[in-house]
Order: structure tokens, then sequence, then C-alpha cells
């Protein structure tokens, strides 16, 4: 997983685009419906937009860090 972080990203998007990233891991949360833990290497990605991963897709609903806390958007 460090040598997927520490790539450098040779895209540029601009902020308020959408975001492009690599799923590293799919789980699924009796509570919480499937989890997907990204990285996010352009773009931002925010609550309410909608993701696409393969034959997979869907909504997000929340967006936690690495410590459990909400976020508004990740970039």
């Amino acid at each position: 997983m460090e040598r997927i972080c520490l790539c450098p990203s040779t895209t540029y998007l601009p902020p308020k685009a959408l975001a492009l990233g690599s799923v590293v891991e799919i789980s699924r949360s009796r509570t919480l419906g499937t989890l997907l833990v990204v990285v996010i290497r352009a773009g931002t990605l925010r609550v309410g937009q909608w993701w696409v991963c393969g034959l997979l897709a869907g909504r997000i609903r929340c967006l936690l860090d690495e410590t459990g806390q909400l976020l508004e958007k990740a970039e």
C-alpha cells in the first residue's frame, strides 16, 4: 500500500473536477454497506457524488479519514 500512496501522479485536474483515484480495498459492512478504501490522485471527491469502479457503481454517503472523522470532501 505504501507504494501506491507514494507514487507521484502526472495527472492534473482542477480542484472542482471529479476525482480520479485507485481503489485499494473493497469490503462490506452490515451497518454502512459497501466500503471502499481509495487513494485519490487528482480532483475532489464529495459526499453525494456517484462513483464507478469496474462493474460496481454507487453514491457516496459519507467520507471518513484514516482516524474515522467525517469529511465533506477529499482531495
